[in-house]
């Protein structure tokens, strides 16, 4: 419903500047008597857009056009209203849009939601929406500022990793081991990009490192490797992606806590690193190793794993 600005107006920090327009406004007998926003209240995936429209009425109840409406929002980084009454949807969240002319003034509500396509698990799950943004959280969604739309995405224990249009790698988080791949061991809370240019069809985090599948169906590796969960024959961290030792043709990979693994062009597939629990396949129970290792399990009889 519309409200009076003027006439012992409380005038708040977010409306001030309506009150200020509405009350510069004549109030003699045939001006505007209500004020409402149509519609009242919308629901926008974010950058859309929805149309608010301010309705002035008369006493009979006559609609009047032609009036000045000034238009503010109460978080312009969630809902961005523009002076025609349009509202761009930026991020998650809620904000009221207002209205006023002619000593009134009226409130929309705008509820911000996103869609997710792509999801990744943990204590700390992150979303990547249909529009490419990045949100993570649990009680609260916060976007992760980003320079491109990302695909797909992958979380370790303190770090994620995700893919943008084109196979870019991006990771954040912490980068103690080096498992955000851009050559340094500097944490950051924004996406940076992987070092060396590669195309990725797949990227997994593990608890410390990160692997990735390129394009050319090589698995490159970096990050902690205190169990050779590198692949790359020794125990040093890598900062920047280094090729996993044995070559072969690659079509997918699965980073664990301490230990990786990936499946062969042939349906063969390969685990490395930490060898406790027998998560290596390769009937060892304890233990590492730094290169790939044949798993001995056997699907169906055929000898062959698929993706």
């Amino acid at each position: 419903p519309a409200v009076r600005a003027c006439s012992g107006a409380r005038a708040t920090a977010v409306a001030a500047a309506l009150f200020a327009f509405a009350c510069e406004s004549s109030t003699a007998p045939g001006w505007p008597v209500s004020l409402r926003i149509a519609p009242d209240s919308a629901v926008l995936l974010e950058f859309d857009t929805v149309m608010l429209r301010a309705v002035l009425l008369d006493s009979s109840s006559r609609e009047i056009d032609g009036r000045a409406v000034a238009w503010v929002s109460t978080d312009t980084t969630v809902a961005l209203v523009l002076g025609d009454g349009r509202v761009v949807g930026d991020r998650v969240g809620e904000a009221t849009v207002y209205a006023a002319s002619e000593g009134l003034y009226a409130p929309a509500r705008i509820r911000i939601v996103v869609r997710p396509v792509e999801a990744s698990v943990g204590r700390d799950p992150c979303i990547i929406t249909t529009r490419g943004s990045v949100y993570c959280g649990t009680a609260r969604l916060v976007r992760i500022p980003g320079p491109r739309a990302l695909t797909r995405i992958s979380r370790g224990e303190s770090h994620v990793c995700a893919l943008d249009s084109a196979g870019g790698g991006w990771c954040w988080g912490s980068n103690g081991s080096g498992q955000l791949g851009d050559g340094t061991t500097i944490s950051t809370d924004t996406p940076e990009a992987v070092q060396g240019g590669a195309r990725f069809l797949q990227i997994r985090a593990g608890a410390y490192h990160t692997c990735g599948l390129t394009r050319e169906n090589q698995v490159l590796c970096w990050g902690a490797n205190t169990w050779g969960q590198l692949g790359t024959g020794d125990l040093t961290n890598r900062p920047t992606p280094t090729p996993v030792v044995g070559g072969g043709q690659w079509v997918a990979v699965s980073a664990g806590s301490e230990h990786t693994c990936a499946l062969r062009k042939d349906g063969e597939a390969w685990c490395w690193g930490d060898a406790s629990l027998g998560r290596l396949g390769n009937g060892v129970y304890r233990g590492q190793t730094s290169v790939p290792t044949a798993v001995l399990a056997k699907t169906a009889g055929r000898g062959e794993f698929v993706v």
